[in-house]
C-alpha cells in the first residue's frame, strides 16, 4: 500500500509499492493459514463470554462481547413474574468492543456458522454413543 506521502506525490524517489486490486480476489475465497500473533503474552487464559450485542453505523459493525451475570438474569426474572408489563433491566459487562467491516462481519457469520454446524454434528455423535444399547435406534 501507498503512504500518504507518496499518494501525494511528496516522495520523490518512492519505490513503486504492487497493490492487489480491489477486486482481484472477493473477500474470504482466497485460501489461507494464519499464524496467530498473540497482543498479550498468549498465556492469560481466554476471556468466556456469554452475550454479545451489535450496532452499525454505514459500512461498519460494532460487536460488544462480555459477560450477564447469573445474578442480573435472576433480579430481571424476578421482575417480570412480579409484573410481566414490566421490562427487565440486565447488567452486560462488556470485556471488549469490536469494530469491523461489513466484510468482516460476514465472513466471521459464515465461519462461526460452520464451526458451530460441525460441533453440532459432533455433540450428536457423542450422544448417539452415550445412549444405553435398548434406547439407540
Amino acid at each position: 500500500m501507498r503512504s500518504l506521502d507518496r499518494a501525494l506525490g511528496k516522495e520523490k524517489n518512492a519505490e513503486k509499492v504492487d497493490q492487489i486490486p480491489p477486486t482481484a480476489v472477493p473477500p474470504g475465497q482466497m485460501p489461507v493459514t494464519s499464524r496467530k500473533v498473540f497482543m498479550r503474552s498468549g498465556e492469560e487464559p481466554p476471556i468466556f463470554i456469554n452475550s454479545a450485542e451489535f450496532a452499525g453505523m454505514g459500512m461498519d459493525v460494532f460487536m460488544d462481547v462480555g459477560v450477564v451475570p447469573v445474578e442480573s438474569v435472576t433480579a430481571a426474572a424476578k421482575i417480570y413474574q412480579e409484573n410481566p408489563a414490566k421490562p427487565g433491566l440486565i447488567d452486560f459487562h462488556v470485556s471488549y468492543r469490536f469494530g469491523m467491516s461489513i466484510q468482516a462481519a460476514m465472513m466471521i457469520h459464515q465461519r462461526l456458522s460452520q464451526f458451530i454446524q460441525s460441533a453440532a454434528a459432533q455433540m450428536q455423535t457423542m450422544a448417539e454413543q452415550v445412549k444405553p444399547p435398548e434406547e439407540k435406534s
